[in-house]
């Protein structure tokens, strides 16, 4: 926050920044995230990496290729040629079953998918190729969206394998709850409602809510209603 009041938390240690804004002041994006990991070395005694490009998928890649203490910049207009040597399973969603099938299909690289024609990637991955295809191209025109505007707290995260029942989702569930629950304090604000969706391996996704009788900022209670909403999905 020191640097740019927008951040979207990706999970418990990971965040997007947009800093477009901010390098009249502080200079480029490299050097704002030079400054702040080396403030988070001097102050908090811990590595961080970081990445640096104009879409968010290439800059969460670039930010893994550089830890567990550097930095990667993807200059602009070179995110698909930076993209495309990496193997399918670095594309959001790909776990172990989806790369056995893009690797039987040929598609063993980001590029490979990049430059197959969409209508073949429908034809044998169904609903996921657009997905994936974008992606492999560097289109992800997401907005870094920061908690402080949103009309709801969330949390989320998307799993490198595919987790197989309520009790292998339950600790993530309560980890997401509680993540919930302490934002909403720290925003000093209740939830009336609460939302759960859960995303399939094919990109389906079923969504129930409850609205509750008095709001609450207790991610316990939280994870009690959210446990619910999932046995009803």
């Amino acid at each position: 926050e020191r640097y740019t009041p927008l951040i979207e938390p990706l999970s418990l240690d990971e965040a997007f920044l947009d800093v477009t804004g901010s390098r009249a002041l502080f200079g480029e994006a490299s050097a704002i995230a030079r400054r702040i990991r080396d403030e988070i070395r001097a102050e908090v005694g811990l590595p961080a990496s970081a990445g640096i490009a104009d879409v968010k998928f290439v800059a969460k890649i670039a930010s893994d290729s550089g830890k567990p203490a550097g930095q990667k910049e993807v200059p602009p207009g070179t995110s698909r040629e930076f993209l495309a040597p990496l193997p399918v399973s670095r594309l959001w969603g790909v776990g172990p079953k989806t790369e056995e099938v893009l690797v039987r299909l040929g598609l063993k690289t980001i590029g490979d998918v990049a430059s197959k024609d969409r209508e073949w990637l429908t034809k044998n991955l169904g609903s996921s190729a657009q997905h994936f295809w974008e992606l492999a191209n560097a289109i992800d025109p997401r907005v870094v969206v920061p908690d402080r505007e949103a009309k709801s707290i969330g949390a989320q995260d998307t799993f490198d394998e595919d987790l197989l029942g309520e009790e292998a989702l339950k600790p993530h569930l309560h980890s997401q709850a509680l993540r919930v629950g302490r934002r909403l304090r720290r925003a000093g604000v209740k939830a009336r409602v609460v939302h759960l969706t859960v995303k399939y391996s094919d990109f389906t996704a079923i969504s129930r809510q409850v609205t509750l009788d008095a709001p609450t900022d207790d991610g316990q209670a939280l994870y009690r209603e959210a446990c619910v909403l999932l046995q009803k999905a």
